[in-house]
């Protein structure tokens, strides 16, 4: 079965659905199942891989999101096509190429955009009315993250029949508790503080801003974050991070591609703090619970399930930094008992809801049952 995966974002360049989209495909790729990743050409590159990857340079590029002609006629030979949504710019080229070239289309529905700007605003509304529901009516199976029945936008508009839930998973080989000292990471510096651990790109809507915010009031000495990301608003979260007089409390990592060293940073870390305004799954919170390490996040609905009903860390209002330095207080003055219980929370949590082997298990059956 030759198999043709479209993603808007993929390794190198730090994203969930990137990490999700090269787990499958480094898992099933076979001579079985032969597996082409098609994305847009960022700049850097994975040098190794088990499947082809084709690094296309988009005709127009606005955010995440770009136009790449060259899938019309790419995507031609496949038996499948497996598209992971949202893909602005692309999505109707695949919707076009499944249509013309006669070829079963599997949707992976991640999440709804959000982007900020006018421009971007305005061509996620066009591509949205003209496009996207085409996109989900053309699709013989649609897979949901485990939020998606709540929240997502075009849920009325798919065949019932057509949903399948797949929860999103991560290897829990790179991803388990490890005891690592800060020399390793070059953070001695730090040797006998509290530590928070943020990961993901630098925009908007993952809200570091918030976190500084919770650390200006707190102006706690015994307290630092780590920021392990990269994205466009890094230089001004760095001058809010000054002007705030945190230089000393932030440091910034930068982009960490390398998910065995990615694992070691939350397992030094006390919480792993997650203050986005939106999250469809969160592989950040699963990443961290499967290196034993509790979350604080923002009550939204993707988190609730794996956070409190979970019992593996604490909610805060969403978009209040202040409530957020309040569950800080509250998580680093937990007994030793107390955080105990989450950490091995944590491990239960991943151990019962995010099983790589079952995941590639039924994907594998929803590729056969789509062709």
């Amino acid at each position: 079965m030759k198999i043709a995966v479209v993603i808007s974002t993929f390794l190198p360049k730090i994203g969930g659905m990137g990490q999700m989209a090269y787990l499958e495909a480094a898992r099933l790729s076979s001579p079985d199942y032969q597996i082409k990743v098609f994305t847009m050409d960022y700049g850097n590159y994975l040098s190794e891989s088990d499947f082809k990857i084709n690094y296309l340079k988009p005709l127009l590029k606005i955010g995440d999101g770009g136009i790449l002609p060259q899938l019309f006629f790419g995507l031609r030979d496949f038996d499948l096509i497996h598209l992971h949504f949202p893909f602005y710019g692309s999505g109707f080229l695949v919707y076009l190429a499944a249509v013309f070239w006669k070829i079963p289309l599997l949707v992976t529905y991640h999440m709804d955009a959000s982007p900020k700007g006018v421009i971007k605003k305005t061509v996620k509304y066009f591509s949205d009315y003209f496009f996207s529901n085409l996109i989900f009516k053309t699709a013989k199976r649609v897979i949901l993250v485990d939020a998606g029945k709540k929240q997502f936008k075009f849920l009325k508009n798919i065949v019932p029949q057509k949903l399948i839930t797949l929860n999103n998973v991560i290897d829990t080989k790179i991803f388990f508790p490890q005891n690592i000292k800060l020399s390793d990471l070059n953070l001695e510096e730090i040797d006998g503080k509290r530590i928070l651990l943020f990961v993901g790109n630098l925009l908007p809507l993952k809200r570091l801003d918030l976190i500084l915010q919770a650390l200006s009031i707190l102006r706690r000495d015994d307290l630092v974050l780590l920021v392990v990301g990269d994205g466009y608003e890094r230089k001004n979260y760095e001058d809010l991070s000054r002007q705030l007089k945190l230089d000393k409390q932030v440091y910034f990592v930068g982009q960490i591609s390398d998910q065995r060293q990615l694992a070691k940073y939350y397992s030094v870390a006390d919480f792993t703090v997650i203050p986005s305004d939106y999250e469809s799954f969160s592989l950040v919170a699963i990443e961290s619970m499967a290196c034993a390490t509790p979350v604080i996040a923002s009550r939204l609905a993707a988190l609730e399930d794996k956070i409190q009903l979970g019992n593996t860390g604490l909610l805060f209002n969403s978009g209040d930094g202040g409530d957020l330095a309040k569950k800080i207080i509250e998580a680093l003055n937990y007994s030793k008992e107390e955080l105990g219980k989450l950490k091995m929370n944590c491990k239960k949590h991943i151990l019962v809801n995010n099983d790589l082997d079952e995941h590639l298990s039924k994907l594998l059956e929803i590729y056969r049952h789509t062709i």
